[in-house]
């Protein structure tokens, strides 16, 4: 008996250590993420390599898997009551994924890239797990981004306060903890839609918890604004607009006012901080409309780009170059750029046409799982998931948010707080 006692005080024990691991893992990757990575930065400056960032996430992640693994309440859902779709598509993307990977001509970045990949979907794999045996966690998702940012954006104005010239400061390139400051634009769109998660619970906030709302989403506005991040304002615009059409936004009409007051706000504020190069600000947002003169000037270049990657597409249809090999192929002009500034070229050329269908597939079911269940069923931080997963996919049409970390942690993490439980999925 004093055994069976032991035994069972050890379980206990391991199950509770496992879940304050992946609590606190899961923490360090919703809010701590970027203020750790600009203290990366301070400490070893030549970690703002996207390498470093892979290296700094993945480890985190890993220890959230571990600590998923270790809590014994969480409840993995047998093969063959999953989704019908789960195992053909995730097991021929893999495949196929590995493949292309192995026959790159760089294979050490393909592979590492590759891992890259799996350890993002492992990880949203175990949130997804994780959530649905501790339910309560999923309103934390939201608050840990929002809190996360506040706390980032906080730091950030106390150093640009502390710079001699900020207006001069070469924020474009040197934004702690983000390789570029369009990077940086994405991290804002992402908490802009997670502090209107309170708003899509249907029922009229009193005004202090308006009060609330209101100061979480200027922040967020201020420095998206600042930034000068177009894609990233297009994307929040067009991801509300299409939730508002699948009617994922009750009600729309407080929702669309409040935004337009706080961007209002944020858009005021950010203007005496804006440096008066035409790279940053609400000008740059129009700045290529006003004075290009082809598509490709009002697209920054991208046509070019694009043009560029579809031939090699062409060139290279079945396997494609190899994850992350697009980084390392002689390109003329734009080989100062990792990716394509485009998420389906992206995938083309990392994996070929077949592991782009297979990729798309495989990721417009899963969204097409948490639409059906939103649906039936009312949960905030879930419809904010959804939102931030979806302007992600929209942005990723023309920039890298499914390419750096930092993003595609982000979309992954989203996307399995908007699915339903795996409880309910194993049944």
């Amino acid at each position: 008996m004093q055994n069976r006692s032991m035994t069972a005080e050890a379980f206990q024990l391991r199950a509770g250590a496992g879940h304050y691991l992946a609590c606190a893992a899961l923490i360090l990757l919703l809010a701590f993420l970027p203020l750790s990575r600009a203290l990366e930065f301070i400490l070893v400056p030549a970690s703002h390599a996207t390498l470093g960032a892979r290296l700094h996430i993945g480890v985190i992640e890993l220890v959230f898997i571990a600590g998923v693994l270790a809590d014994r309440r969480v409840a993995w859902p047998r093969g063959a009551r999953l989704p019908g779709w789960v195992l053909p598509i995730g097991g021929a993307w893999l495949l196929w994924s590995t493949l292309a990977a192995l026959l790159a001509s760089h294979v050490e970045a393909a592979v590492l890239r590759q891992a890259e990949w799996l350890l993002h979907g492992a990880a949203a794999a175990c949130l997804w797990a994780f959530l649905s045996a501790h339910p309560h966690w999923r309103a934390h998702v939201p608050k840990a981004i929002v809190a996360g940012f506040i706390l980032y954006g906080a730091a950030i104005a106390a150093f640009l306060l502390q710079i001699p010239d900020p207006h001069h400061f070469p924020w474009l390139k040197a934004m702690l903890g983000f390789r570029n400051i369009r990077h940086f634009s994405a991290y804002a769109a992402i908490a802009l839609i997670a502090a209107l998660a309170p708003l899509l619970t249907g029922e009229t906030p009193d005004r202090r918890m308006l009060w609330r709302i209101c100061a979480q989403m200027v922040v967020p506005w201020a420095f998206l604004f600042w930034s000068g991040g177009r894609g990233a304002f297009i994307a929040v615009v067009l991801s509300l607009a299409v939730m508002t059409v699948l009617r994922r936004v009750p009600p729309p009409g407080r929702l669309w006012g409040l935004a337009l007051a706080t961007a209002l706000l944020g858009l005021t504020i950010s203007i005496p901080f804006t440096p008066p190069h035409g790279s940053y600000g609400v000008l740059r947002l129009a700045s290529d409309l006003v004075e290009g003169e082809s598509a490709n000037d009002y697209s920054s270049g991208r046509l070019e780009l694009w043009q560029q990657a579809l031939g090699m597409v062409a060139a290279h249809p079945v396997f494609g170059l190899g994850p992350d090999n697009y980084a390392h192929t002689p390109r003329g002009a734009s080989e100062a750029f990792e990716h394509p500034h485009n998420a389906v070229l992206q995938s083309a050329l990392e994996w070929g046409i077949p592991g782009l269908l297979l990729a798309c597939a495989g990721l417009g079911m899963t969204m097409l799982a948490a639409g059906r269940s939103l649906a039936r069923r009312a949960d905030a931080p879930a419809l904010a998931g959804f939102g931030i997963a979806l302007m992600l996919f929209m942005l990723s049409m023309v920039a890298g948010a499914l390419y750096y970390g930092l993003s595609v942690m982000m979309c992954l993490f989203c996307l399995a707080c908007a699915l339903p439980s795996a409880r309910h999925e194993s049944r």
